[in-house]
């Protein structure tokens, strides 16, 4: 199923759930609803337009030096599959 789909149609759902918090007793929760109702807006905004306008200008580099947290995964991976049965 197309994933812009379904962004969109649960988009009104998430916005009526969080706007419906005006209707809350307690005045904090008003304004909780509307900001957060609010940012929700912003970062589906955000997403849409800005964040693949900028990765269409900034250049994509992967590094090829291996990070010092990598190489202990790799070794610790090698480590339990060499003892797998031993381990389970």
């Amino acid at each position: 199923m197309n994933t812009l789909f379904q962004l969109f149609s649960s988009l009104p759902i998430v916005l009526k759930q969080l706007l419906s918090l005006n209707a809350s007793d307690s005045p904090p929760f008003h304004v909780l609803g509307n900001y957060v109702a609010f940012g929700v807006l912003c970062a589906l905004v955000y997403t849409m337009t800005l964040l693949p306008a900028l990765l269409s200008i900034l250049p994509l580099r992967s590094s090829s030096a291996q990070s010092d947290g990598t190489v202990f995964f790799d070794r610790f991976a090698d480590f339990v599959i060499a003892r797998r049965k031993f381990l389970l």
